[in-house]
């Protein structure tokens, strides 16, 4: 399981939450992704190591793997 990362600014990260759920209109996985964007590009950071296994990417990677493959049927 993923740790949350630590925010370098909680003030600055409560208020680009804030923003994000506003222009989404409710909370959810995609506020989320814009609060950060918001965050980051407000000057936030994030303290201690990255090891690479976060993020939603590293995420999406491992359900594309774990999904079923599909079978395509022959057209006659």
């Amino acid at each position: 399981m993923a740790r949350i990362a630590k925010k370098t600014n909680p003030k600055l990260w409560e208020q680009a939450k804030r923003e994000a759920v506003a222009k989404q209109g409710k909370h959810s996985a995609r506020a989320m992704m814009q609060a950060v964007q918001i965050y980051k590009k407000k000057g936030g950071g994030y303290a201690g190591p990255k090891t690479g296994k976060e993020g939603i990417t590293e995420w999406a990677k491992a359900e594309k793997k774990a999904a079923p493959k599909r079978r395509r049927r022959k057209v006659t």
